[in-house]
């Protein structure tokens, strides 16, 4: 039987959406085998936290360091220096100019199809996991600029739509 996935848009910051998530977890009938809070660092300073907060939880944390952007960003090549979110909205926006797709905006619909077309998502992936190797396990993730483990998280969405 394939696994079940629930999405759900909380509109909360790093330690905030991990107590959110730790509550309906908590207060729900279902039973939830893997649990998933996705979040970027921005400038918030609980950054850390959040990521130990959700592993106490027996979550798992999908982060981004500085922004979610930057995952999006590994389809197109590898990066290795700290930008700011701007930076990393800039590089997506004169990508998909050039490939005349229009700009970026962080909701369109068909980001992943431009993304697929211009870069590769596999790569993205490999890409991810090369630049989080380069860190010492014991550094915190706000130290780890830039860096993410949202491609963890697509890795196990992909297994279960296979399953």
């Amino acid at each position: 039987m394939p696994e079940e996935v629930e999405i759900e848009g909380a509109g909360r910051v790093t330690t905030s959406l991990v107590e959110w998530v730790a509550k309906k977890v908590n207060r729900s009938p279902r039973n939830y085998d893997n649990v998933w809070v996705v979040f970027d660092r921005d400038d918030f300073k609980s950054f850390d936290e959040a990521v130990f907060a959700a592993e106490r939880n027996g979550f798992h944390a999908a982060w981004s360091n500085e922004a979610f952007e930057y995952w999006l960003c590994l389809y197109l090549g590898r990066y290795d220096s700290a930008l700011s979110r701007g930076d990393w909205v800039g590089i997506l926006d004169a990508a998909f100019r050039k490939a005349e797709r229009g700009g970026f905006e962080k909701n369109r619909e068909d980001i992943f199809s431009v993304l697929d077309e211009l870069g590769d998502h596999e790569m993205a992936k490999r890409f991810a996991k090369s630049v989080r190797e380069q860190y010492e396990a014991e550094e915190p993730p706000s130290r780890r600029n830039p860096c993410t483990t949202v491609d963890l998280l697509v890795e196990q969405l992909e297994r279960a739509l296979i399953d």
